[in-house]
């Protein structure tokens, strides 16, 4: 029953933790089966991975402590803890080049219940101390064409944050991931000074640049490549006497 009393919910979280914890990792493990036939199915392209993990029970813990438990004790609001973190399963699509998010999310959506979306890409396009921590997060449920199955039938009512993101913001969230949360910027850029971080951040968004525009170059080659026909000559090296 929900409470006010923190000590006593971190301990009811724990315990609902750990009675639950070998069906998060069975429904993990079947979300990434499943995206990942569904992936081979589509037209994507190639992913470069798909993976999974559950969140250590303290993180839960603090991240509710962190974002929800001061606005709900002042609301006088009782609550449960797993009620409101919605990443304790989480799965990472990386994509090869950034167009592939899209279409991945709109494949998730045929075959997901869409809880929610956080468009951290254009949320943090022009802020510099976030440069790297690009994506698509979507919160979802396994939808009822797949919770009648029987082999999912017991991850009814189980949410899944996914994360989509291409090559290069996967890259750059870890070392994001350091500065902010470890603190701990390369000494190469600097050791975290503001103008080490515009550089960065420049350099980043000049590798986006870059990487974009390369599924077209594979699909089709510039024209003047296309018309150039140079023979073949054998290369002949100077012989020193």
């Amino acid at each position: 029953m929900p409470s006010l009393d923190f000590d006593l919910e971190s301990r009811e979280f724990k315990h609902f933790f750990d009675a639950n914890y070998q069906r998060f990792e069975d429904a993990k493990n079947s979300c990434i089966d499943i995206i990942t036939a569904l992936a081979k199915q589509s037209e994507i392209g190639e992913l470069t991975k798909i993976e999974g993990r559950i969140k250590d029970k303290d993180e839960c813990i603090k991240k509710f402590h962190r974002k929800y438990q001061g606005k709900l004790e002042a609301d006088e609001q009782p609550y449960r803890i797993q009620d409101y973190i919605s990443d304790l399963i989480g799965i990472r699509i990386v994509c090869l080049y950034e167009d592939q998010i899209v279409r991945v999310s709109e494949l998730l959506r045929r075959h997901f219940r869409i809880i929610d979306v956080t468009d951290k890409i254009a949320a943090v396009e022009s802020t510099e101390d976030s440069f790297g921590y690009k994506g698509l997060h979507i919160d979802m449920s396994m939808g009822e064409n797949l919770i009648g199955e029987e082999q999912y039938r017991p991850f009814a009512g189980l949410c899944f944050e996914v994360q989509i993101r291409s090559l290069i913001q996967d890259a750059w969230s870890v070392l994001d991931h350091k500065i902010k949360y470890k603190n701990r910027f390369p000494t190469i850029f600097g050791g975290g000074s503001m103008s080490s971080r515009r550089c960065l951040s420049w350099l980043t968004g000049n590798l986006r640049k870059f990487v974009t525009p390369l599924p077209n170059c594979w699909k089709k080659p510039p024209l003047r490549l296309m018309r150039t026909k140079m023979p073949l000559r054998p290369h002949r090296m100077a012989v020193r006497r």
